[in-house]
């Protein structure tokens, strides 16, 4: 398993420790929404806020690349937060460090998908 679907795993099953360990302690997460989460302590502690009304309720990875410094996946999320369900596709890139995420940013799609016809 490639350290993104590691990372990826381990939101769906709410398992802060197991997210920290795929992280470097200079780590640096950027979110499609625009927050960035720089160390370990900061990404532990949005976790544990996050995690207080919010639940993954899927995050399928669709796409995938991996090479030894590099991790690329795109995905398809649905999660419950403050009641409300959010529902997007995205895509993550990574920088990796000695086998862990140095540097991981996310991206959005920000309307539904649909072939291009011409007009």
């Amino acid at each position: 398993m490639s350290v993104i679907e590691q990372y990826i795993k381990s939101w769906k099953v709410r398992d802060v420790e197991a997210v920290l360990s795929c992280l470097t302690d200079d780590c640096e997460i950027v979110e499609c929404y625009g927050p960035v989460y720089r160390g370990k302590q900061t990404v532990e502690n949005w976790m544990i806020k996050w995690l207080e009304t919010g639940h993954v309720q899927r995050w399928d990875v669709t796409r995938l690349w991996v090479r030894k410094e590099f991790e690329a996946a795109q995905w398809s999320f649905i999660c419950l937060f403050d009641g409300m369900r959010h529902e997007f596709e995205g895509a993550s890139i990574c920088d990796l460090k000695a086998g862990k995420i140095r540097y991981l940013r996310e991206f959005t799609t920000t309307a539904p998908l649909y072939d291009w016809h011409g007009e």
